[in-house]
């Protein structure tokens, strides 16, 4: 256990004294090498950080539909996207099991657990996410999971019915 006292004085030598001191190891202080390198090199840098939302989310198994995706009560859509994915994902699927006339693909889907106002399903033709948003948008925008939940079970101890649309 630190204080949080001992922890700034921790980082503070992290900071001013140990990437400033010359190492035997590598023979020079870090800030230095990391200096060199950047100058050589340059700094790889994720310029949107959007991408970390899709890489980074929670995983979830789904099914999309022409209805969209629906994900803990919640559905995802947009009609040219989903249209979209359809088209493109349904020769991956057995053909056995699918409905005539209905087109339904399993996906990866990444979503932020702080925020369920999007989601990310990953088109494996194309090697890419495609983000789709949630129909209620008033009801999701900023909304967490955790919160989400909380909604859910309080509707359900009421006896109410939780309906966002779907």
């Amino acid at each position: 256990m630190l204080t949080l006292e001992e922890l700034e004085e921790l980082l503070h030598e992290a900071i001013a004294v140990y990437h400033v001191s010359h190492h035997t190891g590598v023979d020079a202080p870090p800030a230095q090498l990391w200096q060199q390198d950047m100058e050589a090199h340059g700094i790889s840098a994720i310029g949107d950080e959007r991408l970390l939302d899709k890489a980074l989310g929670a995983f979830r198994p789904c099914r999309v539909t022409t209805s969209g995706v629906v994900l803990f009560g919640l559905r995802y859509h947009d009609e040219d996207k989903v249209g979209a994915l359809l088209e493109e994902l349904i020769a991956f699927e057995p053909v056995r099991g699918q409905r005539k006339g209905s087109a339904v693909v399993t996906v990866k889907v990444k979503y932020n657990p702080a925020n369920l106002s999007e989601i990310h399903v990953w088109n494996r033709r194309r090697k890419t996410y495609v983000t789709l948003p949630c129909e209620d948008e008033r009801y999701a925008a900023g909304m967490s999971f955790w919160h989400h939940q909380k909604l859910q079970e309080w509707a359900k101890n009421q006896g109410l019915a939780f309906n966002t649309g779907v």
